[in-house]
């Protein structure tokens, strides 16, 4: 019985991870110039280019760029662990109620 509830949960991680890496992708192909290439793989996003370590540290908008990203990614992140512990609170305090 916990082993399907571990797999269902591991498999709703994974699901949110992919959705997660997805849309840090895309906002970043937006943002970079375009000699810069944006790539997914299983566990990263990664940045490419001609150059792109000088390039990262001379240019202060590409810095930047990446630390606004990374906060975003972290308010989102903590946006989503207050809504599921804000949910589950509502759930405990509904059960609480019917006693």
């Amino acid at each position: 019985m916990f082993e399907r509830l571990m797999l269902h949960g591991a498999a709703l991680a994974q699901k949110a991870a992919r959705a997660r890496r997805g849309s840090l992708a895309a906002s970043l192909r937006e943002e970079v110039p375009e000699d810069v290439r944006v790539s997914e793989a299983e566990d990263e996003v990664a940045l490419s280019g001609r150059g792109l370590k000088r390039r990262f540290t001379l240019d202060p908008e590409l810095r930047w760029l990446l630390l606004r990203q990374a906060q975003d990614e972290r308010g989102k992140a903590q946006d989503e662990r207050g809504k599921a512990h804000d949910e589950r609170g509502s759930a405990q305090d509904e059960r609480g109620r019917r006693r």
